[in-house]
C-alpha cells in the first residue's frame, strides 16, 4: 500500500514540476498584433478620431488591448499584446474606429484583423495596414450611435 501511494505522489510532483517549467506547453503566452491607416471623411484627414484595438473574447466581452487617436493627417497606428491563458488561446483582433463623419452622432466602424497579423510574441512580426479609409464613403445607412466611454 505504501508503494501506490508513494507512486501517486511522485507523479503529482512530476505533473506539477513539469507544469511549472512548460514542459506540457501550457504556458502564459504573449499575442500581439499591429494595426495602421488613415481616416478621411469628405476629402480631409480625420484628426483626433478615437481608434482602438481589441481581442474579442466572446460574443458578451472584448478586452482593449490599446487606444490611441488619429494625427493631423488622418493617421494612426496601434500595437496591441496580451498574455493569453495557454497556448492554445487564439487571439481574435479588432480595430474599431469612432467618428462622426457625415452622421449626428458618434458611430463605430469595426474591422476585423486577419489572424496572419497575429504575433506569437509581445511585439508583432508585421503590421496590418487597413490603407486610406474615405468615412463618407464607407457608412452603412443602418448606423447605430455609440456610447464612446
Amino acid at each position: 500500500m505504501p508503494t501506490k501511494q508513494m507512486l501517486l505522489c511522485s507523479i503529482l510532483l512530476t505533473i506539477h514540476f513539469a507544469s511549472q517549467f512548460n514542459v506540457f506547453g501550457l504556458e502564459n503566452s504573449a499575442r500581439s498584433v499591429a494595426v495602421r491607416g488613415s481616416m478621411f471623411c469628405n476629402g480631409n484627414p480625420s484628426e483626433g478620431l478615437t481608434v482602438r484595438l481589441y481581442d474579442r473574447e466572446s460574443l458578451e466581452h472584448d478586452d482593449m488591448m490599446t487606444e490611441g487617436t488619429t494625427d493631423q493627417s488622418g493617421n494612426f497606428e496601434l500595437i496591441g499584446h496580451e498574455e493569453e491563458a495557454e497556448a492554445m488561446a487564439e487571439m481574435d483582433p479588432r480595430l474599431i474606429i469612432f467618428h462622426e463623419c457625415n452622421v449626428p452622432c458618434i458611430v463605430q466602424m469595426i474591422i476585423k484583423v486577419p489572424s496572419t497579423f497575429v504575433s506569437l510574441d509581445p511585439i508583432p512580426h508585421k503590421t496590418f495596414d487597413i490603407g486610406t479609409i474615405h468615412l463618407d464613403k464607407k457608412l452603412d445607412r443602418n448606423f447605430k450611435c455609440a456610447q464612446l466611454a
